[in-house]
């Protein structure tokens, strides 16, 4: 028997690849190719950008009064007035992936109620045959031919007492677990 001497062994490295034998098991599929993701990772949400965002919006009694999901996410575009100033303002700066908790006072959303909105029209101001429900909304037309959509409060055999305000005026608005999912 003849001694292997430590020159004689060769390393994996310097075998020449040619004279590898291909191994007969099963090689290990190949991993999927990165999906491409167009926006840099770390890019931040900015004016012009179309962003998708998902988040539960509630009233400050936690009923919910706005929710989008993946299912059904918001879209909109920063700076295109499709969204309330101050919700673009508080997703501007968020990467993909990011989450918040963010609260809207009243006056960054739908203003504080006022009560000058409120009016009460005489019943006959509403066409007869026309169905009229309180907690319902009716497009009201005003002198000048200006029109709005306003809630019906209370109806009397006299009169129709009508709300102008936005239904969420006067409210903080919490969005909850505001995910920013894409921007384009």
């Amino acid at each position: 028997m003849s001694k292997v001497k430590k020159d004689d062994i060769q390393h994996a490295a310097d075998i020449p690849e040619e004279s590898v034998i291909p191994s007969r098991k099963k090689k290990a599929p190949k991993p999927a190719p990165p999906v491409d993701n167009s926006v840099e990772p770390d890019r931040l949400a900015d004016a012009g950008d179309t962003v998708t965002v998902e988040y539960i919006g509630t009233l400050p009694n936690g009923k919910v009064f706005d929710k989008s999901t993946s299912e059904y996410p918001f879209v909109f575009t920063i700076g295109a007035q499709q969204a309330l100033p101050a919700f673009e303002l508080l997703i501007k700066g968020m990467k993909v992936g990011e989450t918040k908790t963010f609260a809207i006072s009243p006056l960054e959303a739908y203003g504080i109620w006022q009560e000058d909105r409120v009016i009460t029209v005489e019943r006959n101001t509403f066409p007869a045959g026309e169905h009229i429900e309180a907690g319902k909304q009716a497009k009201v037309a005003f002198s000048g031919g200006t029109e709005q959509v306003m809630k019906v409060v209370e109806i009397t055999d006299t009169g129709i007492k009508l709300d102008g305000n936005h239904p969420l005026s006067g409210y903080t608005l919490t969005y909850n677990n505001v995910t920013l999912t894409k921007i384009e």
